[in-house]
Order: structure tokens, then C-alpha cells, then sequence
């Protein structure tokens, strides 16, 4: 643990993307992640334990 009592378990970027459905497909077809949620304007991805806000 920090020396605050403060612990950091987990960082998940969020990347702006300029087109939602080109850049879900290329995480998902060409990287290998699943699609954790989406809404239209947000989504995440995760693999291996890890994910990525879009």
C-alpha cells in the first residue's frame, strides 16, 4: 500500500476515437478483445483481463 493508505489496483485508458464502429472492429477483429458495453458514443473493450474505453 501507498504511503497515504492509497492503492492504485487498476488504470483504464480512454482513447478519443474519431469513428466508434471502425475502431470497435479493429480492436475486436484485428487485436482480439469483446466488446465489455457500448451505447453508440462510448463503448469498452477487454482482453486478457484488461480494458480500453473507447
Amino acid at each position: 500500500m501507498g504511503e497515504q493508505g492509497i492503492e492504485v489496483e487498476n488504470v483504464i485508458p480512454v482513447l478519443r476515437v474519431a469513428d466508434m464502429a471502425i475502431s470497435k472492429a479493429f480492436y475486436i477483429t484485428v487485436r482480439g478483445f469483446a466488446e465489455v458495453w457500448g451505447d453508440g458514443e462510448l463503448a469498452a473493450v477487454s482482453r486478457d483481463g484488461q480494458s480500453i474505453s473507447l
